[in-house]
């Protein structure tokens, strides 16, 4: 009952995931430099007056307006489409067979580029991150095509889903998941991260979660599975790069790219209010601000306002207005495939401490293939569960 409470807090009071990992980013920055953990910095911000007023501030605006945005979406009233009920798995399928278009397609461009014994070596000796610049290389990146591999993240979640509820094809559920994996390691950590906030808003606004309560056992289980391949994965991607820096093990690697990578948000945040004229005026933080290069998503806020200014940061209060008004509207009919679409905008709240989602490639594909999936159903043969009758919409 607890996670089910937790999970609906999240999805139904999504200013709670800004805040939480706000907050969860400042006490990883906040661990002291001498632990011996990579920090993703050598110097450490000064929590200043001006960096703690002007974080609240920022953070509170932005708190305040998911709410009021996700009220208004509530209010908002739509038509129901019978095809969109997760009871019709045609949406399923046309999710599975765009997953696997876009798998098999980076799948022969990474072949193409460096043969199939080259493209396991990479994964067995940790260099799984060079599929993701492989298919960016000139004349070899597709649009829309290779961007379909992302959704896999959508299909995996759904195969578990189906799974857990014992309904549906097996062998569809189980090619799903390794469309998830699969994503997992080209698309990086983002892919697993999109998943659980579409898994959490699934459990809370589906009768899945009142039907199939999770079990504290069952909790344990899939933390540690999550935990354990999260772990995996990050070494199979980044393992030349921790050798180098003395991490032989999965788990240290884990534990030193974890600190950094949450920590590093909030350090360039901070030192981003501490300069705010400088920065505005210079249009680079890096100039200020001691992050590691190989860092990137270094707070949104910090990223926004050094290369557009106050305006830019105007249009990402527009952005994330407009997409919190839809994941309002889209919670409000409870078993269908639209909380998809509400489990995507809830992952890119949950990414405001490091970036702007919203606009990358990743987050819009996500966003409009949940929604176009089951509108294309409507056109197509409907396909109910077997035991559907015992989960009514």
């Amino acid at each position: 009952m607890f996670l089910f409470n937790f999970c609906k807090s999240l999805t139904y009071k999504p200013w709670l995931m800004l805040v939480f990992t706000v907050v969860l980013s400042l006490l990883c920055w906040a661990i002291p430099i001498s632990s011996g953990l990579r920090k993703g910095f050598l110097v450490q911000e000064k929590l200043s007056f001006d960096a703690f007023t002007g974080i609240f501030l920022w953070y509170s605006f932005l708190s305040l307006t998911i709410f009021i945005c996700f009220q208004l979406g509530r209010k908002i009233k739509l038509p129901r489409f019978p095809s969109s009920s997760l009871e019709n798995i045609t949406p399923y399928y046309v999710l599975t067979f765009m997953a696997i278009l876009g798998t098999m397609s980076t799948i022969l461009i990474t072949i193409k580029m460096y043969g199939f014994s080259s493209l396991s070596n990479m994964l067995s000796e940790g260099q799984g991150n060079i599929i993701r610049h492989v298919i960016y290389d000139d004349g070899n990146y597709i649009p829309g095509l290779l961007s379909l591999r992302y959704v896999g993240t959508i299909s995996g979640v759904l195969a578990l889903f189906y799974i857990m509820r014992k309904q549906g094809n097996y062998i569809i559920h189980f090619i799903n998941l390794f469309l998830l994996l699969f994503c997992t390691f080209s698309a990086g950590r983002v892919a697993l991260v999109a998943a659980i906030n579409i898994f959490i808003t699934i459990y809370a606004c589906s009768d899945w979660s009142i039907k199939t309560p999770l079990k504290g056992k069952t909790v344990i289980l899939l933390g540690t599975i999550l935990i354990t391949f999260l772990s995996l994965i990050n070494y199979a991607r980044n393992a030349n790069y921790y050798d180098i820096g003395g991490s032989e093990t999965a788990t240290t690697a884990l534990l030193g790219e974890v600190v950094a990578y949450i920590g590093s948000p909030m350090q360039v945040t901070i030192g981003t209010f501490n300069n705010f004229k400088d920065i505005g005026t210079s249009h680079d933080y890096r100039s200020y601000v001691d992050v590691e290069e190989s860092l990137t998503t270094n707070s949104a806020i910090s990223d926004v306002y050094s290369e557009e200014g106050i305006l830019g940061l105007i249009v990402l209060t527009g952005r994330i207005m407009l997409f919190t008004i839809i994941m309002g509207i889209c919670t409000k009919h409870g078993n269908h495939y639209f909380l998809i679409t509400s489990g995507t905008c809830l992952y890119a709240i949950s990414e405001l401490w490091r970036i702007d989602i919203f606009s990358k490639g990743f987050f819009l594909t996500l966003f409009l293939v949940s929604i176009i999936s089951p509108l294309i159903s409507r056109f197509l043969p409907r396909i109910y569960t077997k035991n559907s009758r015992k989960y009514p919409i």
